[in-house]
Formats: structure tokens, C-alpha cells, sequence
């Protein structure tokens, strides 16, 4: 794992870029709406996803969408539900995914980049388990 400081949009130029997501189909917050506004695709796609999968079969799930010729967003469902009332992020779920972000970015030779405290701010998920995870993996982590 390394840190770096930027925005995650202009870092990363190829590749994976990975976050994560609830499993009701909205985007409306953090990282999660940054997204959806620099990449509309990525938000396309998630919508079309939650319209025909059913909820708790989306849990746990690891989208790969195109977003240029060699740069790929992930979306992580490692949330069931959103909002701020109580902890969201299943980090057993999105620890999988890290590991399959990784496999992913070491066999394809492309770099994966995930957002600093992923899943931890309004997800509410621990990041000692998280970044402990990282820090097995050549992911590199943008912190804004």
C-alpha cells in the first residue's frame, strides 16, 4: 500500500479505481456522488444493476465498469443500506474486494487505487481492519 495526496479523479489515469457502494441503487453522498458525477457511466451502470438483482444477493458483489480504453471503476456493494444512523459498511465484504482489487490489478499489470478511509466515513467501517488489509497490497490509497 502507499499514500498519496491528490484527488483520486486526476490521479488516477488508468487502471482500477475502486469504492464502495450500498446495495439501494443511491449515489447521493461522499465519495459515492463523486463519483457518480465524474463518471456517469459508473452510476449508469450501478442503477441498472440494483433495478434487476435482488438487494441481499447485490451484497458482497464486485462491479467492474468501463470508464475509458484503460481506466475501470469498481463498485464495491459492500453496504447493504446507506445513511448515517448506524454503521453500514460489511468490512469482511469490502476486505474481499480489496483482495480481488488486488489479484485483479497484479495480473492485469494495471494500478488499483482506492480512497483514503474507504468505506469508513459515512459507512461507518473500521479503518485499522481496512488499512491493515491495505497495507498487504500494492494499492495505492488517495487521500484528498
Amino acid at each position: 500500500m502507499q499514500i498519496i495526496n491528490g484527488d483520486i479523479f486526476k490521479v488516477a489515469k488508468s487502471g482500477f479505481i475502486m469504492h464502495q457502494v450500498n446495495c439501494r441503487g443511491a449515489m447521493g453522498r461522499g465519495i459515492a456522488r463523486a463519483f457518480r458525477d465524474n463518471y456517469p457511466q459508473i452510476f449508469e451502470q450501478y442503477r441498472r444493476t440494483c433495478a434487476v438483482v435482488d438487494k441481499s444477493k447485490l451484497l458482497g458483489k464486485f462491479e467492474i465498469v468501463k470508464l475509458r480504453d484503460d481506466l475501470f471503476g469498481i463498485n464495491s456493494y459492500s453496504q447493504l443500506d446507506f445513511g448515517t444512523h448506524q454503521k453500514q459498511t460489511n468490512e469482511d465484504l469490502l476486505i474481499r474486494n480489496i483482495r480481488k482489487l488486488a489479484i485483479l490489478s497484479k495480473n492485469s499489470g494495471l494500478q488499483a487505487y482506492v480512497p483514503y478511509r474507504i468505506g469508513c466515513a459515512l459507512g461507518g467501517g473500521n479503518w485499522s481492519l481496512i488499512e491493515e488489509e491495505l497495507e498487504k497490497t500494492d494499492i495505492i490509497v488517495v487521500k484528498l
